[in-house]
């Protein structure tokens, strides 16, 4: 019972180095592809609650993502950073904006990001 164990163990182990193995030869990475999305526009005790999500669909990290929400029209810009986003996945955070804000008028945008 042992050596069943045993040699289906070895196997396994053999399995998934050989597949990691591939992977770093073969199998490239997709750098990061950020992409951005108001959640939802909600009023707040201080103004309004601008609730945003970042979503990396690459597969490398991105550090350091700038994230800009404007109005053009009233000449009003807000940044918030993600200090990490890692591949594929996705961060949240929130602007928060004195005055109201129409959720037609926001133009939100990604300026930047770096390697980790």
């Amino acid at each position: 019972m042992e050596w069943i164990f045993g040699g289906a163990s070895a196997c396994l182990v053999a399995g998934l180095a050989l597949y990691f193995g591939y992977q770093a030869m073969v199998g490239g990475t997709r750098p990061p592809a950020l992409s951005v999305v108001v959640e939802r526009v909600e009023a707040a005790t201080q103004g309004t609650l601008v609730r945003v999500a970042v979503t990396n669909d690459g597969d490398d990290a991105a550090s350091g993502v700038g994230v800009t929400a404007s109005q053009p029209e009233r000449s009003i810009m807000k940044r918030i950073e993600f200090d990490y986003v890692a591949g594929g996945s996705t961060r949240r955070g929130a602007f928060l904006f004195i005055e109201p804000v129409a959720p037609e008028a926001l133009r939100v945008e990604i300026d930047g990001y770096s390697e980790p």
